[in-house]
């Protein structure tokens, strides 16, 4: 099926979602993401962690009206191998129910691109962390400084060859806005989308650059499980910034359509 063909098929689909206007969650409880899969399930894609995309090639992402950071793929980094749970141990701080967390924000900002944001982010007022882009050994390095800005000798990157595994995922795109939200006679929560945006056509190379340009971050979320206290990944993602995230996709992306 060609590409055209998809294309056709993804805006022509959309409409239709659309014109139904109301649709009923389609989670068994009314819990947190349930829009996410209700707008699959719109689309005919059973619930699923499959590496592959969603719908005729294309990854299906429902956003919220109001404006959040929005995930793109979900991956840790290469090495070392269990590097999540090595930075949670490492890193982590216990809180005052004596349960260890690691969260954190990274850019990939430098010197040259600090007006888009500080290179260095302050993690728990104990040192400064950052990504760092090297072209020449095709990875993003995990880099950690004291508070004296010292390096601290650490091995933490991500192959630019797994990140293009990933993000081959999100090839093509298709972030439908919610713009409505109740509760029908029933009780059960129902959801509308009137309009959406359609990337293709993902280019790594742009994705790298919208990184250096603080465009696109990376959030650890490594929380815990109760009572056992093992490590619960809630999502360790690369985040478009929801500033102008239309903008940032369509540098990142070779096509673009606005539906609604």
């Amino acid at each position: 099926m060609s590409e055209k063909k998809n294309r056709d098929l993804a805006i022509d689909k959309f409409k239709k979602i659309k014109s139904i206007g109301w649709h009923e969650n389609t989670k068994t409880q009314n819990g947190h993401g349930g829009h996410g899969n209700t707008l699959e399930s719109a689309f005919g894609v059973v619930e699923n962690n499959k590496v592959e995309p969603d719908w005729k090639n294309f990854e299906i992402k429902s956003l919220k009206d109001k404006p959040e950071p929005i995930s793109l793929t979900s991956t840790v980094p290469s090495y070392p191998e269990g590097a999540d749970k090595y930075l949670w141990e490492t890193y982590g701080e216990v809180k005052e129910d004596g349960y260890r967390r690691f969260y954190a924000t990274l850019r990939a900002t430098e010197e040259a691109t600090k007006e888009y944001g500080n290179p260095w982010s302050l993690h728990y007022n104990k040192r400064f962390m950052k990504m760092r882009i090297s072209k020449t050994d095709q990875r993003v390095y995990l880099i950690v400084q004291d508070l004296d800005n010292k390096e601290i000798n650490e091995l933490i990157y991500w192959e630019f060859d797994l990140l293009k595994n990933k993000f081959k995922k999100i090839n093509d795109i298709i972030f439908a806005t919610k713009t409505g939200e109740r509760k029908n006679s029933l009780g059960k929560k129902e959801f509308k989308w009137e309009y959406a945006n359609i990337f293709w056509g993902f280019n790594f190379e742009s994705f790298l650059n919208e990184m250096y340009h603080g465009n696109i971050v990376f959030d650890f979320r490594c929380g815990v499980y109760k009572p056992s206290g093992k490590i619960h990944d809630r999502g360790n993602a690369f985040r478009l910034k929801p500033k102008d995230w239309v903008e940032t996709c369509k540098r990142m992306y070779t096509e673009h359509e606005y539906v609604d």
